[in-house]
């Protein structure tokens, strides 16, 4: 019989797999990382920057790496970076420019505890791939989206999203460029020497 997947288990092996991607997760992630992504996440900073208050606050929720939670430093606002590892925060605070680090505060933990704990008000609340990192991400939805009034701004970026292709035709050329796709990402990953994890991520893309 095969043992239910709790909520403990899907935080267990998120923070054993992201631990081993730690420094290097933008690396095996260039879907996130590639020219067009960045224009498209750049404009999307500077859309939400242009209604923000200066010195706004900004939570990063799986903030990773911090590659979102810079855009924003840069810009003069106050952020809080959350993630469940350690290792990515590491790399995170180490990019962090001196003259930054104060505003930044980065918290090791879970998003869904997190918001039950913490009342703080922010300005912004970013949501970047970890969604479907989530055991219960409806939860987690719900509780921010009490917390969003007037004015305030959630952003949601690169989750998997299950569409139906109801063209044949479309479905074997989306299948084909599927196919393509991840022949190019395993090609630049053998290149640059990183290692490939797909086997690992059972139970942490729930």
């Amino acid at each position: 019989m095969v043992s239910p997947v709790t909520k403990e288990k899907v935080l267990e092996e998120n923070k054993r797999v992201h631990a081993l991607e730690n420094r290097l997760y933008l690396s095996r992630h260039p879907e996130q990382t590639n020219f067009f992504q960045n224009a498209i996440l750049e404009k999307a900073v500077d859309k939400a920057c242009v209604t923000l208050k200066p010195g706004g606050k900004v939570l990063d929720l799986g903030c990773g790496t911090g590659y979102l939670s810079l855009g924003f430093l840069s810009k003069g606002y106050h952020v809080t970076g959350l993630d469940l590892s350690e290792e990515m925060l590491q790399a995170f605070e180490e990019s962090i420019p001196e003259n930054m680090k104060s505003r930044a505060r980065l918290v090791v933990g879970d998003a869904e505890e997190f918001l039950l704990q913490n009342q703080d008000e922010y300005d912004v609340i970013v949501l970047s791939a970890i969604l479907h990192h989530l055991f219960d991400y409806e939860s987690v939805l719900r509780q921010i989206c009490s917390r969003l009034s007037s004015g305030k701004m959630l952003l949601v970026f690169f989750e998997p999203l299950k569409q139906e292709v109801s063209s044949p035709i479309k479905f074997s050329l989306h299948r084909l460029l599927s196919w393509f796709d991840e022949k190019l990402y395993l090609s630049e990953m053998w290149m640059r020497n990183i290692p490939v994890l797909d086997d690992e991520y059972h139970h942490s893309d729930y």
